[in-house]
C-alpha cells in the first residue's frame, strides 16, 4: 500500500511529538527534524521519495523560509505547508511568492489532513 511521506520540521519537540503521533495514525510516514538543516539533509540524501514538507517558520540553524528557498532552487517539485504561531508581515509575502501553504497554530487537525490531502493529490497528477 502507498504512503505519503512527510517531512515534519519544528523545534518544538512536543508539537513535533504530537503531530508525528496524530499524522502516523493517519498513515502517514513522518520523518521528524528539529531545523531545517537536518531536514534538507535528508531530503538530498535519502532514497525515499518526500511528498510533502510540513515545516515550522522560526527555528534555528536554516528557518522555515531558507529550507523552502532551498527545496526551491534545487528543483525539487515538494509541496511545502508552514506552520506559525508568529510570521511578520515579510515572512509571510515571502511564503507566497515561494507558493508555499500556511496554516496558523494552534493547528486544526481536520485542515491539516484537508490541506495534506489536497497538495499530495495535486502533486501527483
Amino acid at each position: 500500500m502507498f504512503k505519503t511521506n512527510i517531512l515534519l520540521i519544528d523545534d518544538d519537540a512536543q508539537l513535533r511529538d504530537i503531530l508525528h503521533e496524530f499524522l502516523s495514525l493517519h498513515d502517514y510516514n513522518v520523518y521528524n527534524f528539529d531545523n531545517g538543516q537536518a531536514a534538507l539533509h535528508h531530503i538530498n540524501t535519502t532514497q525515499d521519495t518526500i511528498h510533502l514538507v510540513l515545516s515550522d517558520i522560526c527555528m534555528p540553524i536554516l528557518d522555515g523560509i531558507q529550507l523552502a528557498q532551498e527545496i526551491k532552487r534545487s528543483g525539487q517539485n515538494i509541496p511545502i505547508v508552514f506552520m506559525t504561531g508568529y510570521a511578520s508581515t515579510e515572512q509571510m509575502k515571502i511564503a507566497l511568492q515561494l507558493g508555499v501553504a500556511t496554516l496558523n497554530k494552534p493547528l486544526n487537525f481536520q485542515q491539516l489532513t484537508a490541506l495534506i490531502n489536497n497538495l499530495t493529490l495535486q502533486n501527483s497528477m
